[in-house]
């Protein structure tokens, strides 16, 4: 596996570049004086996700990185106007596209498993320019709570997030997925390495034929009464079995949604698609199609645990809400709300980057104690201890050249190693909703 102290080196190159610079700054004219909040020490001080007050922070922050100074709320409120959000963005591209290409990392029957799920954050009140962006939710009372749409592209078997959108509350889930995908043709990667699992609101005909026109190969969970072709299948009682669909039957809106993506296309064409059912402990049948077709690599067998991993997205939604405080804004513009959202999304990246190795390291080498007791469950990285030993001392190895990347990687990954949590294979708890108002639960602590 590439190690984590090449990828951030490379991280820290491309943050102190001009190339970075001028390709993320917000006018012409910003960031030529010299001022102690250079573009690369702001970049670095968001990248420490805020979210105590901006003295408390700013504090702390200039303290672990050696700074000669400190600096004012007014002077970040300032400097930040002039910095893009898309900075997070593209300096997470770099980290993904060192750790795909040229290395090893962890896949499912030879693919790279993906999922794409949406939900919603609630954020900062008193906005006007924020409500009239992303627009707002109400309840019973006529409260309005200003409400973002976030969809993501993540690799659940590494934990690397590849693209996150905030979007207006009003937006399509389908329509995110597709931004995604459009996203990621930069990586320069094969698609057909690709498997895309989604939850069953995404299915549609303008989606699934997206995804075949571009060799994506995809799972998705569906409804019976989703095409007549798979309701045919479900009621004759057959467990695995490829059909052909066809666009004439199309409705208007989906025809509407097929000739805005492919202007030419031909309705009479028609595609195979394999439809699975698989029974779940419950007795419920789940029905699954996919582009999946050849039986003899991907046997029957595989599909339920296939979609299982689904879930991973789902826990690293609570990760991003509960642990990262990902609705915990340190600002109330457009601006600053998606620079703490991106910069959320980057900071998870280089914890997994490094969790990644620190796991391969324990699993390497059998002598690493993981408990005084038996060793009854494999064990992995507490990611919220992992959190709190990046804090500071990540973006000050990005600052400070003259720290050696392999040597601060070395020391994470060693108290990493000392904070370990069982994984308990098969647990399952029925969802218990006491405080449903409590956003940073204790138990997640």
């Amino acid at each position: 596996m590439k190690k984590a102290s090449y990828i951030f080196e490379k991280m820290r190159n491309y943050l102190h570049s001009e190339e970075f610079i001028n390709n993320n700054k917000i006018g012409p004219k910003a960031f030529l004086r010299r001022r102690l909040l250079t573009f690369p020490i702001l970049f670095s001080f968001i990248l420490n996700l805020l979210k105590k007050s901006i003295p408390k922070e700013q504090i702390a922050f200039c303290k672990n990185c050696g700074l000669p100074g400190t600096f004012s709320r007014a002077a970040v409120t300032k400097a930040r106007a002039k910095l893009s959000p898309k900075a997070f963005i593209e300096m997470n591209h770099v980290l993904i596209k060192e750790f795909y290409n040229d290395n090893t990392f962890k896949k499912f029957h030879g693919l790279i498993t993906m999922a794409v799920d949406g939900s919603t954050i609630e954020l900062p009140i008193d906005s006007p320019e924020i409500l009239n962006k992303y627009g707002c939710a109400s309840n019973q009372t006529g409260s309005k709570v200003p409400i973002g749409r976030i969809s993501s592209l993540y690799d659940v078997a590494n934990g690397i997030t590849w693209d996150a959108n905030l979007a207006p509350y009003t937006s399509s889930e389908r329509v995110l997925a597709i931004q995604h995908l459009e996203s990621i043709k930069t990586f320069e990667i094969d698609f057909k390495q690709l498997l895309i699992i989604f939850d069953r609101g995404y299915p549609s005909l303008a989606l699934i034929v997206y995804l075949l026109e571009n060799g994506i190969n995809f799972l998705m969970r569906c409804s019976k009464q989703f095409l007549k072709e798979v309701n045919e299948v479900e009621k004759s009682g057959k467990r695995d079995t490829i059909i052909q669909i066809s666009l004439k039957r199309a409705t208007r809106a989906a025809r509407a949604e097929l000739e805005e993506l492919f202007p030419n296309i031909n309705f009479n064409q028609t595609s195979s698609i394999r439809v699975t059912i698989v029974t779940l402990s419950t007795g419920e049948n789940e029905v699954l199609i996919s582009s999946l077709l050849d039986k003899e690599k991907y046997p029957y067998r595989i599909f339920k645990e296939l979609y299982f991993k689904r879930w991973g997205t789902e826990e690293n939604y609570k990760f991003f809400k509960v642990s990262l405080e990902i609705e915990n804004f340190s600002g109330k513009s457009c601006n600053s709300i998606e620079q703490d959202f991106h910069t959320t999304v980057l900071a998870a990246n280089s914890q997994a980057l490094l969790t990644l190795e620190a796991i391969e390291e324990i699993n390497f080498n059998p002598n690493i104690s993981v408990s005084s007791k038996s060793k009854k469950y494999a064990y992995t990285i507490n990611k919220n201890i992992a959190r709190e030993v990046l804090k500071h001392e990540f973006v000050a190895a990005l600052l400070n050249t003259e720290i050696s990347m392999e040597k601060f990687c070395k020391r994470i990954k060693s108290t990493m190693m000392q904070n370990l949590v069982p994984i308990r294979p098969g647990r399952n708890f029925k969802r218990i909703r006491e405080h449903p108002h409590r956003k940073y639960h204790m138990n997640l602590r």
